[in-house]
């Protein structure tokens, strides 16, 4: 038997109330989750789905509803997801067997995107439908589809045959979300209407926007980072753990804000440095996570807390190929790398011939790490770090693209990574 119990999120369009297995719960020294094989990890690669989700005019992200719950299992396999339950008014205990997938057995979100992958071969749909298996096989993380085109007609139909062919294996999709079309159902969060999301990043529908919005809240209580709050508590505790849980709800896996990221990253660091020399036990390899950050440490946390909470004013086009780009000319990767003594990183575009003949950059994503604490201060060794990232970083793309592009330009301002 399994325990299960409720989780809300609000968030949810179809599920505000999740029923949520506890297949690791621990009996005896076992689970059920000890017994299972995770297998593949079959949920394809995240950014390369949001790079290629960004590489036409028109977007559209589908959201298969009930996902866990239209793959069946095998009978055996039904006697290990088994619950008891009571109905309101009764005191019999009936048990019950789970007949599908259920979220929190181990495999589940591989054995979903299998049976997705699979429906796109049934009946020969692959060679039918092509861009429904491509949509299906290659563009899906989780429940979540994605599919582009050049206008809103091909969109269009594109939805239409992913939807017909999703359907010969039992999935269905709940309205699709189209760029500049209205947000269907759109949910209200503290009674604000709250954007679409793509894979974490949020999504202006209407405009075709993304951007990087920051909920500077923490378990125990809400911090609002802004210069009145901190005229008004200039007490507030601050914990080296309270720092980095609100630095990392800045969910930005492309780098559309990575130069702000960074500012906290390197704060992290220097944290950890100030608040180990300050403890007694400095030769302790724990990490001071709850000790309190004071003085100036904890000025230059509020100001860049404030900095999160104002990224939500800074958007992004949705699409790396502008409306009135030349069809006959192929874009261009450009990359801009540097390093100093702390870090380095690089950043990527998409160059476009428009129709009038004037170029146009659109930012592709970026990258950046912290230098190793043992070369740190060692520029030369970080630029070269910086083109070596940009390098791999222009291969990734063009592996994880569908866009032709006609040539690679790097820029870098260290002549020791020329000689």
């Amino acid at each position: 038997w399994i325990a299960h119990q409720m989780v809300l999120n609000p968030a949810s369009k179809s599920s505000p109330i999740r029923t949520v297995f506890n297949s690791s719960q621990v009996y005896k020294g076992h689970s059920l989750n000890t017994s299972w094989e995770l297998g593949p990890d079959m949920t394809g690669d995240l950014c390369g789905i949001l790079l290629r989700f960004r590489e036409d005019i028109v977007g559209a992200q589908g959201d298969v509803a009930k996902m866990y719950y239209n793959v069946r299992v095998e009978p055996e396999e039904e006697f290990m997801q088994l619950f008891m339950w009571r109905f309101k008014g009764e005191e019999k205990v009936r048990v019950f067997a789970m007949t599908r997938l259920v979220m929190g057995n181990k495999p589940s979100a591989n054995s979903s995107q299998i049976a997705l992958r699979e429906t796109a071969y049934l009946n020969n749909n692959h060679e039918k439908f092509p861009v429904a298996a491509r949509a299906l096989t290659r563009e899906s993380y989780v429940d979540n589809t994605f599919s582009t085109a050049p206008d809103h007609e091909t969109i269009e139909k594109n939805i239409e045959s992913i939807e017909k062919v999703a359907m010969a294996g039992g999935f269905r999709y709940k309205p699709w979300v189209v760029s500049g079309s209205d947000v269907p159902d759109q949910v209200l969060v503290n009674g604000e209407a709250e954007d679409e999301r793509a894979l974490g990043i949020f999504w202006d529908v209407k405009r075709d926007l993304f951007y990087v919005k920051v909920n500077i809240t923490g378990k125990r209580r809400t911090v609002k980072v802004n210069l009145t709050q901190v005229l008004k508590e200039p007490h507030l505790k601050l914990t080296l753990r309270d720092c980095l849980s609100l630095h990392a709800k800045a969910f930005d896996p492309l780098g559309l804000v990575l130069p702000t990221k960074m500012v906290g990253m390197l704060l992290f660091r220097e944290s950890i440095q100030v608040l180990k020399a300050q403890s007694e036990e400095k030769s302790s390899s724990k990490l001071p996570w709850d000790k309190e950050i004071v003085g100036d440490l904890k000025d230059k946390w509020l100001e860049y807390f404030s900095m999160l909470n104002s990224l939500e004013d800074v958007h992004f086009p949705r699409s790396i190929k502008p409306e009135l780009a030349d069809p006959e000319t192929a874009p261009v990767i450009v990359t801009f790398s540097d390093g100093n003594e702390n870090s380095y990183g690089c950043v990527s575009y998409a160059l476009w011939t428009l129709l009038g003949g004037e170029r146009e950059a659109r930012l592709i994503m970026a990258k950046a790490k912290l230098a190793p604490l043992l070369a740190k201060g060692e520029v030369v060794k970080n630029e070269l770090s910086g083109a070596t990232f940009a390098v791999r970083l222009k291969s990734w793309i063009l592996q994880n693209t569908s866009l032709e592009y006609q040539s690679y330009v790097p820029f870098l301002d260290s002549r020791i990574v020329q000689d």
